[in-house]
């Protein structure tokens, strides 16, 4: 399966999330992109390929959710079932921004209300916050309310790298999807942590 086919088989088992989409740029290079999104019955945005931030506003514009829950499609390991803790905790706790720490690197998410992302958009003017969405508002935290939440204690492995960057980070997850095809069409994070320590 493509990488992005598999991120949006995650996010969509997360309980808490109630629709997903697909915010990608207007390159001809993307097209690959939208047709898988198509294939899975996902929405899609097409727009500015810097300001990312741009791109998740109009979504919201159009969707009006009052929670917005980023993940990146280069990280084919997003747990869905952290997603839904957040996603809880944001709701309880009535943060501006929540995240998990100490979790192997590309498995997380952000999640945070609909309000909060309307702020960075008005007011992040960075390139970088602009191509990479939350900066701005981690970048202060005596503005914003920010949680920093810790999963289970075996899924706290910073140690273990599972995003998609390089051709090495490719073969590794390669090797890792691999292992499970045929037993396990959705590798819970757990489950690939125990394998990649047996590696």
């Amino acid at each position: 399966k493509p990488v992005i086919h598999r991120v949006m088989e995650r996010v969509k088992l997360a309980k808490t999330v109630d629709e997903v989409w697909l915010a990608t740029t207007t390159e001809e290079y993307d097209d690959v992109l939208v047709e898988e999104a198509k294939k899975n019955n996902i929405a899609v945005y097409r727009g500015s390929t810097e300001d990312v931030l741009d791109r998740f506003y109009q979504i919201i514009k159009v969707e009006n959710p009052g929670i917005v829950v980023r993940v990146t499609a280069d990280n084919p390991l997003t747990s869905p079932e952290l997603i839904d803790l957040a996603g809880e905790e944001l709701r309880k706790g009535k943060h501006d921004y929540v995240r998990m720490e100490n979790l192997p690197y590309g498995s997380g998410a952000e999640v945070l209300p609909r309000e909060t992302l309307i702020i960075a958009y008005e007011e992040a003017t960075e390139e970088y916050d602009r191509e990479h969405v939350t900066p701005f508002i981690k970048a202060d935290p005596d503005r914003f309310d920010i949680e920093a939440m810790e999963p289970d204690e075996e899924l706290q492995r910073p140690d273990i790298r599972v995003t998609l960057d390089t051709l090495d980070d490719y073969l590794f997850l390669y090797k890792v999807f691999h292992e499970f095809i045929g037993s396990n069409t959705e590798i819970s994070l757990r489950e690939a942590i125990a394998y990649i320590d047996d590696m």
